[in-house]
């Protein structure tokens, strides 16, 4: 019988649709075992596995059959599943020299075991999904410095083929091509992607499978290449970076997301064994990311710490990249050999948003302060502050109103961004550069108008562009509507323009509520003077003030506009 000759199949996991039955031919193991188990791992007949991986995968029929056939070395079979608890009863009773299994495997490892029971581990082997960078710093250190070895392999190649090797091994990476495999990332153009260039990452090989069972019109590689449909790059001394699968990115707003990236951030924190970053669908039908979380044994994922996550996220992703709703699952979904079944968590109902879990009774902390804003406006108009006159205690009162107003909308905000200071967040900063997206500052109006009882343009966050100019707006509004700017383009977070000039005009407003008559004639001049230079300062108050004969009829213009 020739090495051409069909000799087994396997079944593909089924990421992304039925499992398919690859079918392989006698000489593929002959190829993959000396890429993956001499040049790689170096087995030799002293060596042991023991691996996570039922033997009808791809991944687990080559590491506890063919390995330790070609090489005659031993494998520790258990008829039941290997899980984490198991492996270190296994590990203590048979010392086994190489360890396989998948990240969420070692990731439960950590949780769950003593490295006590694992002194015999020469390296370790993860395949399956990519091994995240923490991850593999944890295992680092908890199997005591040996080498952790990630890669890359495939049903229809039928083992690994981009790996670590135990003499030259990255942690963050899946390694170099091991020969006589071939690789390369396809742009979306169809041309090879330079250095440092996301793609498809396509191979080709000698032990590409024939087709599959059943399915001839299913043509495995195209003229000898394989497109896995995972995207990496590859730099210029040819180690791999695995970035997602083809179909994992995720749109939102038409901007494509790479969850992964995310998901690394998110398993940092000590509380979260795993998490998973997908685009769920409201009932409005927009899209919204939404962070699936599994805890570590004995922690607890409650709305602090999901509060601390996204406000951790906010400072170090793009606000289109930041997931606003969390919800903590007993497992994430995944195939029997272990990767994650990201369409099942796409069918999820989303659930609430972050700042609606930041808050014991919507609002509340802001009513309160709007009740003080009332309870300090009759303090201060019905008080007797001394020799104060009454315009005095006016501009007092209004400038305590704008101090309220602020700290009302500063506190609403924060809450929205999970900071538990609300003073902590830049008040002049534009709403973009703080983490708002379009969606968290049309949330952010209705949310103040709840608080206000105003009715507010769904816009007015974009038009007012920052904390400081939307809080002059409701402060405006909140003394009738007189004040307000009439037309609001961009605001920038410099306080110059539109805002510069409106902060100004507050100020010569306090100035001429307590100006003595003395000086009425000379700032009524200057105002004729300066509205003189506005354009179209023949309407409205513009004109009315032109018009008017005497300083007393100005200033009573200007304080009829004003409301005192």
């Amino acid at each position: 019988m020739g090495g051409d000759a069909l000799a087994y199949a396997t079944y593909t996991s089924g990421t992304t649709g039925p499992p398919k039955a690859a079918i392989h031919r006698h000489a593929d193991p002959l190829t993959f075992v000396d890429a993956m188990c001499r040049k790689a791992l170096r087995l030799t007949p002293e060596d042991t596995g023991l691996c996570s991986a039922r033997m009808y995968f791809a991944y687990g029929l080559g590491n506890s059959v063919w390995f330790p056939l070609a090489t005659g070395g031993s494998a520790v079979i258990n008829s039941a599943p290997v899980t984490p608890e198991a492996a270190a009863i296994l590990s203590a009773r048979f010392g086994p020299s190489v360890l396989y299994g998948v990240p969420n495997f070692f990731a439960r490892v950590i949780d769950s075991c003593s490295p006590d029971s694992f002194r015999s581990l020469r390296c370790v082997v993860s395949a399956g999904e990519a091994l995240e960078l923490g991850l593999a710093e944890r295992l680092m250190e908890f199997f005591g410095g040996i080498p952790i070895l990630d890669g890359i392999g495939s049903t229809e190649v039928g083992q690994t083929f981009v790996s670590n090797r135990v003499d030259e091994w990255r942690l963050g990476t899946l390694g170099r091509v091991l020969p006589p495999y071939e690789i390369r990332v396809v742009a979306p153009d169809g041309t090879t992607a330079g250095p440092g260039v996301e793609g498809d990452l396509w191979v080709r090989g000698p032990a590409i499978a024939k087709g599959y069972w059943n399915r001839p019109d299913s043509p495995v590689a195209n003229e000898g290449w394989l497109d896995t449909r995972d995207r990496v790059c590859i730099d210029s001394d040819g180690w791999v970076t695995y970035r997602c699968r083809a179909d994992d990115t995720e749109v939102i707003g038409g901007v494509n997301v790479d969850p992964r990236e995310v998901e690394r951030l998110i398993i940092e924190d000590e509380a979260v064994a795993e998490a998973a970053v997908v685009a769920v669908r409201e009932s409005t039908g927009a899209s919204t990311l939404q962070a699936f979380l599994v805890a570590t044994s004995g922690a607890t994922i409650d709305g602090s710490v999901m509060r601390d996550l996204h406000r951790g996220l906010l400072n170090r992703l793009s606000a289109f990249k930041v997931p606003h709703r969390f919800a903590v699952v007993d497992r994430l979904p995944r195939t029997p050999n272990g990767k994650l079944v990201r369409g099942a968590l796409r069918k999820q109902s989303p659930t609430k948003p972050i700042w609606e879990l930041s808050l014991t009774e919507p609002g509340s902390g802001v009513r309160a302060q709007r009740d003080d804003l009332s309870a300090s406006n009759m303090t201060i108009a019905g008080g007797n502050d001394g020799g104060a006159t009454l315009r005095e205690r006016l501009v007092a009162l209004r400038q305590e109103r704008q101090r309220l107003v602020v700290d009302a909308v500063c506190a609403e905000a924060a809450k929205m961004l999970g900071e538990p200071d609300p003073w902590s967040v830049d008040q002049d900063l534009a709403f973009s550069e703080l983490g708002f997206d379009s969606q968290m500052t049309v949330t952010l109006c209705k949310r103040l108008a709840a608080v206000t009882g105003l009715r507010l343009p769904e816009t007015v966050g974009w038009d007012y562009g920052s904390i400081s100019g939307l809080a002059q707006y409701l402060e405006a509004e909140l003394a009738g509507g007189h004040g307000r700017l009439k037309s609001a383009g961009p605001v920038n977070s410099g306080a110059t323009g539109l805002w510069a000039i409106e902060e100004q005009l507050n100020k010569v407003e306090e100035l001429v509520a307590v100006i003595a008559d003395g000086e009425k004639q000379r700032v009524a001049d200057r105002l004729r003077a300066l509205l003189g230079t506005i354009a179209g300062s023949e309407a409205g108050l513009g004109k009315l003030i032109q018009a008017a004969s005497t300083p007393d009829e100005i200033f009573q213009l200007i304080d009829s506009e004003l409301g005192k």
